[in-house]
């Protein structure tokens, strides 16, 4: 069931705990296969904006391996330049892996990933892909790469951005012999993922990904409607403020929508929203609760200043006018509350 909703076939699935697992399982792994083949091939390409789970990894081979990396930009709205990863890749000799996310976990904002693929596939390169905040609106198999079928092309998704419990996702696209195990034990998964096999949170995975649920195409539409509401709200409501999601189709996915709010202190304003009852996260929920610069927004080119002052709302498939209504109604009065918090110096 997995592999039919990603596209590819039973024996190019490998469970795994969630996407930290799947992300660190493809580029470690995948590295340190490259590397037994050949050892002229120690360069990894990087996006600039890439999750944690993806950039952690890469720094671990960069002290542990001698891995070379090379960071890539991203623009102004935070997407990779096809042409300039050509470039980079300069005959791809050296490179073991490029690793560049289908979707950014803060903005939303999507990435040209077959046009990424195809450039990969060029000169013969890798790629890993994080999907995991893109396949909770698009199946891997909408994302999939053509160029796939030329180069090994891996997914990482875990289950609960999908209706699943959290502690099951996979690694999709891509077979055991292309990896080598970061873990040792059995011969689970091909013996590159080994451990008794969490039989009953795979089969939750399957389920939530074959569940009945309204057609992508017209549920991405209903909540980009609600998610525009919300924006064009609190752009009228907050003139200062800035979106850094894209608005319109098939930029950026349909439930993100990341604001600045320049002069704000994003500690008091989320707990004015949270005693509001409107949920919302600084940046990105993963580092909740460290207050820094969004490095994702700093590297579209945003200063620190106001990178300090981001906060994320997400939209699920249930949002409704109701929702938006309420943070409408909250938001510009929190906002204020925050920029006395700031001068005041509870920032």
């Amino acid at each position: 069931d997995v592999a039919d909703w990603a596209g590819t076939d039973p024996g190019r699935v490998i469970f795994a705990s969630g996407g930290t697992e799947a992300n660190n399982l493809a580029i470690i792994g995948r590295y340190s296969r490259v590397k037994q083949q050949d050892p002229d091939r120690g360069r990894i390409i990087l996006g600039a904006t890439e999750h944690p789970s993806v950039r952690e990894p890469v720094r671990w081979l960069e002290r542990h391996a001698r891995a070379d990396v090379d960071v890539i930009g991203v623009d102004a709205s935070g997407r990779v330049d096809p042409d300039e990863l050509r470039e980079m890749l300069a005959g791809g000799a050296d490179v073991a892996l490029v690793a560049i996310m289908a979707a950014n976990n803060e903005t939303g904002v999507l990435s040209p990933i077959r046009s990424i693929g195809e450039v990969c596939a060029e000169v013969g390169v890798a790629l890993h892909v994080d999907a995991v905040q893109a396949a909770a609106w698009y199946s891997v198999a909408e994302l999939r790469v053509p160029a796939g079928e030329s180069i090994p092309v891996s997914y990482a998704v875990t289950g609960h951005k999908l209706g699943a419990p959290v502690g099951i996702g996979a690694l999709v696209g891509i077979t055991a012999a292309d990896l080598k195990s970061i873990i040792h034990g059995g011969g689970q998964e091909g013996g590159v993922r080994p451990g008794t096999s969490p039989t009953a949170l795979a089969a939750a995975l399957a389920a939530a990904v074959v569940r009945p649920r309204p057609e992508a195409a017209a549920l991405r539409d209903r909540v980009a409607v609600q998610r525009n509401r919300l924006v064009e709200g609190v752009l009228d409501a907050v003139p200062e403020a800035v979106c850094h999601t894209p608005p319109h189709p098939g930029a950026g996915l349909p439930g993100h929508a990341m604001f600045t709010f320049p002069g704000a202190s994003v500690e008091v304003l989320l707990f004015q929203l949270d005693q509001a009852g409107v949920a919302a996260s600084a940046g990105s929920a993963c580092s909740a609760g460290v207050v820094r610069p969004s490095p994702v927004l700093t590297a579209m080119g945003v200063s620190a200043e106001s990178a300090r002052a981001a906060v994320r709302f997400s939209l699920g498939w249930d949002t409704g006018s109701d929702d938006i209504d309420r943070a409408l109604d909250v938001v510009p009065s929190a906002v204020t509350v925050a920029r006395n918090g700031t001068r005041n110096g509870l920032s």
